[in-house]
């Protein structure tokens, strides 16, 4: 007989500044580990993975060679993919899959499902082809996407970044869309460090994420997952300290 139980399903995506570090790597997965077995919150996690230093050195080939925006696109997908291989192979525990059905499965699943399992995304998008190629859309983008099509109300976009901060650096624990976006527009947000010289500085998300977020009237909750931090933990089992750190981005119609 099979027993089901009443999960939370909670997307999250791991960026390319954890992924490129292997100490904040081992720390939002051991995060992770944690919570799908111990937190009071009774979550299952689906992993999208980044697409980290590939896709920085894809932005660089695009810029100095021209590939054009659709190669540079399913490339910087690709990389997505490549990546969540690269997890898979250092954390073996980890349930994966490429298959958008069996990702449902696990989402709607019973107890024999693992609590975490990581999907790359590449073969569903290339059938599901509604996403704009241009380096406006990034993973952050795809996870919404994915959290939409999963039927989810929200994702967490895991970043080395306790969250949005204002000009002044205090840090903006929720805001709508539209006013993040308007404040980003007017430089009203604390600039962040450059990766590589060819891309700009901005606020840690891609810009076409706001759109999804309206569009689909998804939350969006940016957490820290950095090595020296505790920020995954600390949001799932007690997000109203006032110690815990995240940024919330609602629609701004909500």
């Amino acid at each position: 007989m099979v027993i089901l139980i009443n999960y939370k399903v909670t997307l999250v995506k791991i960026g390319g500044s954890i992924l490129d570090s292997e100490d904040n790597t081992n720390s939002t997965i051991s995060q992770l580990r944690y919570l799908a077995e111990y937190g009071k919150t009774n979550s299952k996690f689906i992993i999208i993975p980044g697409g980290g230093k590939y896709a920085l050195f894809l932005r660089y080939l695009d810029k100095k060679l021209g590939l054009g925006d659709d190669l540079s696109h399913w490339e910087a997908i690709y990389s997505m993919d490549y990546n969540g291989l690269e997890l898979k192979e250092k954390y073996k525990s980890i349930q994966i899959t490429s298959d958008f059905n069996k990702l449902m499965e696990f989402k709607d699943g019973c107890v024999k499902d693992a609590k975490i399992t990581l999907f790359l995304p590449y073969d569903y998008l290339q059938q599901e082809d509604e996403l704009p190629h241009t380096w406006d859309v990034t993973s952050d983008s795809i996870a919404i996407y994915l959290a939409h099509r999963l039927q989810l109300e929200e994702c967490y976009l895991i970043k080395d970044v306790d969250g949005i901060l204002d000009k002044q650096g205090n840090l903006i624990r929720e805001i709508n869309s539209h006013k993040f976006e308007s404040l980003r527009d007017t430089h009203g947000l604390q600039l962040f460090k450059k990766k590589v010289s060819i891309i700009k500085t901005s606020t840690p998300m891609d810009a076409y994420s706001l759109n999804l977020i309206n569009t689909y009237k998804i939350r969006c909750i940016l957490l820290n997952g950095s090595h020296n931090k505790s920020g995954l933990k600390s949001y799932f089992q007690n997000p109203s300290n006032p110690s815990t750190k995240y940024t919330r981005i609602i629609p701004s119609n909500l």
